[in-house]
Protein backbone atom coordinates (compact mmCIF):
# COMPACT_ATOMS: atom_id res chain seq x y z
CA UNK A 1 0.00 0.00 0.00
CA UNK A 2 2.76 2.39 0.98
CA UNK A 3 4.51 1.84 -2.43
CA UNK A 4 1.45 2.45 -4.05
CA UNK A 5 0.79 5.57 -2.56
CA UNK A 6 4.44 6.77 -3.27
CA UNK A 7 3.33 5.92 -7.20
CA UNK A 8 0.76 8.00 -7.35
CA UNK A 9 2.18 10.97 -5.79
CA UNK A 10 4.99 10.44 -8.35
CA UNK A 11 2.10 10.17 -11.08
CA UNK A 12 0.04 12.96 -9.90
CA UNK A 13 3.44 15.85 -9.32
CA UNK A 14 4.54 14.31 -13.05
CA UNK A 15 0.75 15.14 -14.29
CA UNK A 16 0.69 18.63 -12.32
CA UNK A 17 4.04 19.65 -13.97
CA UNK A 18 2.98 18.99 -17.24
CA UNK A 19 -0.48 20.46 -16.76
CA UNK A 20 0.94 23.45 -16.52
CA UNK A 21 1.64 24.03 -20.05
CA UNK A 22 -2.07 24.13 -21.85
CA UNK A 23 -0.78 24.52 -25.35
CA UNK A 24 1.45 22.55 -27.31
CA UNK A 25 4.77 22.48 -26.68
CA UNK A 26 7.86 20.11 -26.89
CA UNK A 27 10.31 19.55 -23.82
CA UNK A 28 14.41 19.25 -25.13
CA UNK A 29 17.28 18.72 -23.29
CA UNK A 30 20.84 21.20 -24.42
CA UNK A 31 24.29 20.30 -23.28
CA UNK A 32 27.04 22.13 -23.67
CA UNK A 33 31.23 22.23 -22.87
CA UNK A 34 34.48 24.16 -23.15
CA UNK A 35 38.09 23.17 -23.02
CA UNK A 36 39.89 25.99 -20.12
CA UNK A 37 43.17 26.48 -19.35
CA UNK A 38 44.14 26.53 -15.78
CA UNK A 39 45.73 29.75 -14.22
CA UNK A 40 45.87 29.21 -10.91
CA UNK A 41 47.96 26.57 -8.47
CA UNK A 42 45.99 25.41 -5.67
CA UNK A 43 48.64 24.54 -2.48
CA UNK A 44 47.68 22.62 0.29
CA UNK A 45 50.16 22.43 3.16
CA UNK A 46 50.54 20.39 6.53
CA UNK A 47 52.82 21.55 9.21
CA UNK A 48 52.88 18.94 12.32
CA UNK A 49 54.99 19.22 15.06
CA UNK A 50 55.83 16.77 17.95
CA UNK A 51 57.49 16.71 21.15
CA UNK A 52 57.08 15.18 25.13
CA UNK A 53 54.88 18.19 26.56
CA UNK A 54 51.95 19.88 25.71
CA UNK A 55 53.25 23.42 26.39
CA UNK A 56 56.65 22.45 24.42
CA UNK A 57 54.67 21.20 21.47
CA UNK A 58 52.02 23.95 21.31
CA UNK A 59 55.01 27.03 21.40
CA UNK A 60 56.98 25.24 18.82
CA UNK A 61 54.01 24.14 16.59
CA UNK A 62 52.66 28.20 16.57
CA UNK A 63 56.35 29.34 15.54
CA UNK A 64 56.42 26.33 13.03
CA UNK A 65 53.44 28.11 11.45
CA UNK A 66 54.27 31.76 12.16
CA UNK A 67 57.61 30.68 9.76
CA UNK A 68 55.28 29.47 7.11
CA UNK A 69 53.53 32.66 7.33
CA UNK A 70 56.27 34.55 6.68
CA UNK A 71 57.90 32.45 4.03
CA UNK A 72 54.46 33.00 2.26
CA UNK A 73 54.25 36.88 2.45
CA UNK A 74 58.10 36.99 1.29
CA UNK A 75 56.10 35.22 -1.85
CA UNK A 76 53.66 37.38 -2.57
CA UNK A 77 51.04 36.62 -0.58
CA UNK A 78 48.80 38.48 1.47
CA UNK A 79 47.41 37.69 5.10
CA UNK A 80 43.67 37.47 2.78
CA UNK A 81 44.75 35.28 0.23
CA UNK A 82 46.33 32.78 3.22
CA UNK A 83 43.76 30.33 4.88
CA UNK A 84 44.95 28.36 7.96
CA UNK A 85 42.80 25.85 9.61
CA UNK A 86 42.47 22.31 11.49
CA UNK A 87 44.83 23.45 14.48
CA UNK A 88 44.95 20.56 16.46
CA UNK A 89 46.74 19.23 19.74
CA UNK A 90 46.53 15.74 20.26
CA UNK A 91 48.40 12.80 22.08
CA UNK A 92 51.12 10.78 19.81
CA UNK A 93 50.34 6.90 19.75
CA UNK A 94 52.75 4.42 17.68
CA UNK A 95 52.55 0.51 17.61
CA UNK A 96 55.71 -1.09 18.75
CA UNK A 97 55.77 -5.11 19.19
CA UNK A 98 52.31 -5.82 18.38
CA UNK A 99 51.09 -3.08 21.42
CA UNK A 100 50.16 1.00 21.38
CA UNK A 101 52.79 3.30 23.08
CA UNK A 102 52.00 6.64 23.77
CA UNK A 103 55.31 8.88 22.25
CA UNK A 104 54.22 12.69 24.01
CA UNK A 105 52.08 14.54 21.70
CA UNK A 106 51.65 16.37 18.62
CA UNK A 107 50.26 19.79 17.15
CA UNK A 108 49.11 20.04 13.32
CA UNK A 109 47.97 22.90 10.89
CA UNK A 110 46.54 23.09 7.57
CA UNK A 111 47.55 25.81 4.99
CA UNK A 112 45.85 26.97 1.76
CA UNK A 113 46.64 29.56 -0.44
CA UNK A 114 46.47 30.25 -4.52
CA UNK A 115 49.32 31.40 -6.44
CA UNK A 116 48.85 32.84 -9.70
CA UNK A 117 52.32 32.62 -11.63
CA UNK A 118 52.97 29.24 -13.08
CA UNK A 119 56.60 30.75 -13.02
CA UNK A 120 57.25 30.74 -9.37
CA UNK A 121 56.38 27.04 -8.96
CA UNK A 122 59.60 25.88 -8.14
CA UNK A 123 60.58 28.91 -6.53
CA UNK A 124 57.54 28.19 -4.14
CA UNK A 125 58.22 24.67 -3.89
CA UNK A 126 61.98 25.29 -2.85
CA UNK A 127 61.09 27.45 0.27
CA UNK A 128 58.05 25.41 0.98
CA UNK A 129 59.80 21.84 1.66
CA UNK A 130 63.02 23.31 2.96
CA UNK A 131 60.87 24.56 6.20
CA UNK A 132 61.07 22.12 9.19
CA UNK A 133 58.21 20.02 9.79
CA UNK A 134 56.34 21.44 7.04
CA UNK A 135 54.80 19.07 4.23
CA UNK A 136 52.71 19.69 1.06
CA UNK A 137 49.99 18.07 1.20
CA UNK A 138 48.27 18.92 -2.31
CA UNK A 139 48.79 20.58 -5.34
CA UNK A 140 45.88 21.25 -8.05
CA UNK A 141 45.03 23.22 -10.78
CA UNK A 142 41.85 25.93 -10.73
CA UNK A 143 39.96 28.62 -13.36
CA UNK A 144 39.60 31.51 -11.38
CA UNK A 145 36.64 33.12 -13.39
CA UNK A 146 34.88 29.51 -13.43
CA UNK A 147 31.18 30.84 -12.81
CA UNK A 148 31.59 33.24 -15.80
CA UNK A 149 32.74 30.51 -17.78
CA UNK A 150 29.90 28.18 -16.43
CA UNK A 151 27.49 30.89 -17.36
CA UNK A 152 28.32 30.91 -21.33
CA UNK A 153 28.54 27.26 -21.29
CA UNK A 154 25.16 27.47 -19.92
CA UNK A 155 24.19 30.00 -22.55
CA UNK A 156 25.76 27.89 -25.12
CA UNK A 157 23.82 24.85 -24.23
CA UNK A 158 20.31 26.90 -24.82
CA UNK A 159 21.24 27.78 -27.92
CA UNK A 160 22.20 24.01 -28.66
CA UNK A 161 18.26 22.71 -27.39
CA UNK A 162 16.83 25.83 -29.22
CA UNK A 163 18.64 23.99 -32.56
CA UNK A 164 17.39 20.96 -31.31
CA UNK A 165 13.77 22.22 -31.10
CA UNK A 166 13.60 23.80 -34.38
CA UNK A 167 14.77 20.48 -35.92
CA UNK A 168 11.63 18.08 -34.26
CA UNK A 169 9.16 21.25 -34.94
CA UNK A 170 10.35 21.17 -38.59
CA UNK A 171 9.91 17.18 -38.51
CA UNK A 172 6.59 17.46 -36.99
CA UNK A 173 5.71 20.28 -40.16
CA UNK A 174 5.39 23.19 -37.08
CA UNK A 175 7.38 25.98 -35.87
CA UNK A 176 8.67 27.19 -32.62
CA UNK A 177 6.85 29.26 -30.53
CA UNK A 178 7.58 31.36 -26.94
CA UNK A 179 9.79 29.37 -24.34
CA UNK A 180 7.82 28.11 -21.49
CA UNK A 181 10.55 27.35 -19.10
CA UNK A 182 14.14 26.88 -19.02
CA UNK A 183 15.71 24.86 -15.92
CA UNK A 184 19.70 24.13 -14.97
CA UNK A 185 20.39 20.32 -14.67
CA UNK A 186 23.86 21.21 -13.29
CA UNK A 187 25.75 23.84 -11.98
CA UNK A 188 28.68 23.41 -14.52
CA UNK A 189 31.31 20.33 -13.71
CA UNK A 190 34.64 21.34 -13.84
CA UNK A 191 36.73 17.83 -14.47
CA UNK A 192 40.93 17.67 -15.78
CA UNK A 193 40.53 16.83 -19.37
CA UNK A 194 44.10 15.67 -19.46
CA UNK A 195 46.51 14.73 -16.64
CA UNK A 196 46.86 18.36 -14.48
CA UNK A 197 49.77 16.70 -11.79
CA UNK A 198 52.09 19.32 -10.79
CA UNK A 199 55.90 17.25 -11.29
CA UNK A 200 59.11 18.60 -9.58
CA UNK A 201 61.77 17.37 -12.01
CA UNK A 202 64.12 19.47 -14.90
CA UNK A 203 62.79 20.52 -18.17
CA UNK A 204 64.82 19.85 -21.41
CA UNK A 205 63.70 23.18 -23.02
CA UNK A 206 64.54 25.06 -19.27
CA UNK A 207 60.97 25.84 -18.12
CA UNK A 208 58.45 25.50 -15.11
CA UNK A 209 58.53 21.62 -14.44
CA UNK A 210 54.65 22.05 -13.95
CA UNK A 211 51.90 20.83 -16.58
CA UNK A 212 48.21 22.32 -15.82
CA UNK A 213 46.99 20.83 -18.85
CA UNK A 214 43.13 21.27 -20.01
CA UNK A 215 40.06 21.46 -18.02
CA UNK A 216 36.92 20.85 -19.45
CA UNK A 217 33.20 22.98 -17.87
CA UNK A 218 30.07 21.31 -19.21
CA UNK A 219 26.88 22.47 -18.92
CA UNK A 220 23.25 20.45 -19.34
CA UNK A 221 19.89 22.46 -19.38
CA UNK A 222 16.20 21.43 -19.43
CA UNK A 223 13.65 23.80 -21.86
CA UNK A 224 10.30 23.63 -23.14
CA UNK A 225 9.20 25.47 -26.15
CA UNK A 226 5.34 26.01 -27.34
CA UNK A 227 5.01 24.69 -30.83
CA UNK A 228 2.61 26.28 -33.41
Amino acid sequence: MKKLFIIMVLLFQAHVSYAAFDVPHVLVFGTAEKEVSPDEIRWGLNVRTEGGATEVVSENHISEVTNVLNVLHELGQTEDSVTTTNMQLNEHWIYRNNSRQKQGYFASTTIRFISNDFATYVNYWTKLSALKSVSVSGVSFGVSNKSEIEDDVKVMAIAQARRKAERFATALGTSLGAPLQIEELNGGNLSPLRSSRAVLMESDGGGQPVSPGKQLIDAQVKVVFSIK
